[in-house]
């Protein structure tokens, strides 16, 4: 990441990970799926994609593979708040879901054993 963590956006569970951003993010919101179990002050659940949009202070998104077609949805969110995303998987995710981060000017720009990182580089 290229700057102070702040907010994480976060659809899916985080690849299982989810507590763990607990400690490192000021606020950390979980879009749709399944209702997290914990309970922590920094924790907050959104039902519905849109409200998430206009979250100003993210700082990186985290999407699960099973979850991608959200990148469609998301756009805005991406435009205003420009974070870094992770999405699950070591391979970069096909083009038919990336479209809208390509038109943005995101690119992936790293790959690890178990996701794969994209950036604004325009």
């Amino acid at each position: 990441m290229t700057r102070p963590p702040l907010d994480a956006v976060v659809f899916g569970t985080a690849f299982g990970h989810l507590a763990d951003l607990f400690d490192i993010y000021k606020t950390v919101f979980v879009c749709g799926g399944e209702i997290p179990s914990y309970k922590r002050k920094n924790l907050i659940y959104r039902t519905d994609v849109r409200s998430t949009l206009s979250l100003s202070n993210t700082s990186i998104v985290f999407v699960d593979l099973d979850r991608v077609k959200v990148l469609d949805e998301i756009g805005q969110l991406l435009t205003n708040a420009k974070p870094d995303i992770i999405v699950q998987g070591k391979e970069v995710i096909p083009r038919g879901y990336t479209e809208n981060l390509y038109r943005i000017g995101y690119r992936a720009v790293e790959q690890s054993k178990n996701f794969h990182v994209w950036k604004k580089v325009q």
